[in-house]
């Protein structure tokens, strides 16, 4: 629930094929993050909209993360480089 005491979670299960009418992508532009996904159903009855929304997709480590790596390298070398000698 939410603060206004709405369900946030729920699912049903329909049988039959579908087709996407629309999607629509929400990203924050002071960030690289990608933060929603909506698409759109069309159905008999109406559209259902299915919506997946704050989450995040970093596809680019950290520079912190090539230093670690970098300094790993530097062990591993040394430590080849102790045993042949």
């Amino acid at each position: 629930f939410d603060a206004a005491g709405t369900t946030q979670f729920g699912s049903s299960s329909t049988v039959g094929s579908y087709s996407v009418a629309s999607t629509t992508t929400t990203t924050d532009l002071n960030s690289n993050g990608f933060y929603g996904l909506r698409a759109r159903l069309p159905q008999t009855s109406g559209t259902t909209t299915v919506e997946f929304s704050n989450f995040e997709i970093s596809a680019i480590p950290e520079p912190s993360t090539y230093s670690v790596l970098a300094g790993l390298g530097v062990l591993g070398l040394a430590a080849f480089r102790r045993r042949r000698a």
